[in-house]
Order: C-alpha cells, then structure tokens, then sequence
C-alpha cells in the first residue's frame, strides 16, 4: 500500500528526479557532477509528498530509519580549507560516528568529503536525483585502497556514515530528501558508475527508480551549527542497506540563498 495519502497532510508536495524505469534495459549508466556531458542516467521527475523531520515524534533514529539530526556548533569554521577540516572537524565526527553506531573503528580519508552549491561557483552541484553514494564492491575496493590492512583484517563488518550539513543560512532553495531506510525495496536499484576528474578507479553508483511505497522526509530551515547523519551503506546484507538520498527544489521557498553544504563520509568497521 502506498504511505502517500497519509503524509500529504504535513508534508511538502515536491519534484524528485528518479532513473527512468528505462534504463533497466541498459547494461550499465554513467553519472558525472564536474563533467556533466558524460552522464547517460535518463532520470523523470516525480511529485513525491516529503515530510519534515522536524515532526516527528520520536525524532528519527539512525537505527531505525536511518538518519538523524544532531546540534554540532562549529567555532571559526575554515570549510575550503582542507588542513582544517582534518585537524579539527573530523576529530569531532569520529567520535560522533563512533557514538552512533556503536561501531568500534572509523576511518575517512581525502576524497572522502565534498563541498556543493547549487550556485555551481566551481564546486560541484548537488546531485539532484534519489541515489546512494557507493555500491558494496565500490566500497570493498575503496576500503581496500586506503584502510589500513590491520583494520580491514580485524573487523568483519562496516558501514558507511554521511554527515550532511548545510553551510548557508535558511531558507534554502534545494534542501537534501532522504528516504526512511525501512521502506526501501531491492528492486528499487540500478546499478551504474561515477567519473569524475579526480577519481582513481571506476566506483560503481546506485540510482533509484520510483517507489510510491517510499517514505521521504527532510528537515526544514538547517542552520549550519546542525548536521544530518545518514547512513550510507552497510557491507552485510543481511542489514539495512542505508538511505535513498537527493536534492530537490523547495517550492515554497523564493528568493533563498542558493545552498551551500558539506558532506562527509566515514566508513566504521564493527567486531560483529
């Protein structure tokens, strides 16, 4: 049974873009944010009901639909600057990271974070279409390229944590949807690849087709002192595989700062 109906009552009616049922004729897709000329995913656009997180009682847990929202005031913040962001943000998300998932070991990386503006300004755009970051051989090779042997040998599981935050003050034009992990469904995936400039390796990219049984929601007016922590990917998949994500234009905004945001990954390896 589609969740439509009973969301629309307290929830933002808006367009998300969704591979096109199409492509599942086709044997593999390219996405690319820096050159866009290169991207062969065929998306159509879908009114989907997206909720306010902010609603929900309880709040969103990461255990349960897989994201939530915590307060992380950041005193003389340095985005651009990536001598910064290792020295003194990313201590502070490990442990966070660590904290949420109960996980034993979190590493990140160069590469691992990336900054987005819809007003383009030389970094890349948000990617505006419900997907997740990695697919699980991605991530294995990934993991392989650039986690200690050590730990990779010690811990049999891990998952891959987004931290999202929005660097502009609200309202925002292009907030980021996320889909309840819980009612997401395997034959929702396409399976394609990323390139970009910078990439090493070809790194395999999931899209989504359209799932009316799919329950979005966002949180309104981020300020950039909150961040949202979503899960990414989880190696075994006997679990929860992690959240659908996208940007998508908030019709009820007009005139906002275009939105600027930073979204950081951490893969946490787990002893069961």
């Amino acid at each position: 049974m589609s969740h439509a109906a009973d969301l629309i009552a307290d929830s933002l009616v808006a367009p998300i873009n969704f591979a096109s049922p199409r492509m599942r004729e086709v044997e593999t897709f390219v996405v690319s944010n820096f050159e866009p000329e290169k991207t062969t995913l065929v998306v159509e656009e879908q009114a989907v009901p997206i909720r306010d997180a902010r609603l929900l009682a309880p709040a969103a847990s990461y255990q349960r639909e897989g994201f939530e929202l915590h307060h992380v005031p950041v005193e003389n913040p340095r985005w651009t600057d990536d001598a910064w962001i290792q020295s003194s943000y990313l201590p502070v998300l490990r442990d966070l990271a660590l904290r949420i998932t109960g996980g034993a070991e979190a590493v990140t990386f160069p590469g691992s974070w990336v900054i987005r503006d819809t007003a383009g300004n030389g970094a890349a755009p948000a990617a505006a279409f419900a997907h997740m970051d990695r697919e699980r051989e991605s991530c294995r090779e990934i993991i392989r390229n650039n986690v200690d042997e050590a730990i990779r040998t010690r811990y049999p599981r891990f998952e891959m944590i987004n931290f999202w935050r929005a660097l502009s003050p609200p309202p925002h034009d292009v907030p980021l949807a996320i889909c309840d992990q819980r009612t997401i469904a395997p034959g929702d995936w396409l399976v394609g690849e990323t390139r970009e400039p910078n990439m090493r390796f070809q790194v395999k990219h999931m899209a989504a087709v359209y799932n009316p049984d799919n329950r979005w929601y966002y949180y309104s007016s981020l300020s950039p002192d909150e961040l949202i922590a979503f899960k990414n990917h989880d190696d075994d998949p006997a679990r929860l595989p992690g959240c659908l994500h996208g940007a998508f234009r908030d019709p009820t905004v007009h005139g906002g700062v275009p939105r600027v945001s930073l979204e950081t990954r951490f893969y946490v390896f787990h002893e069961s």
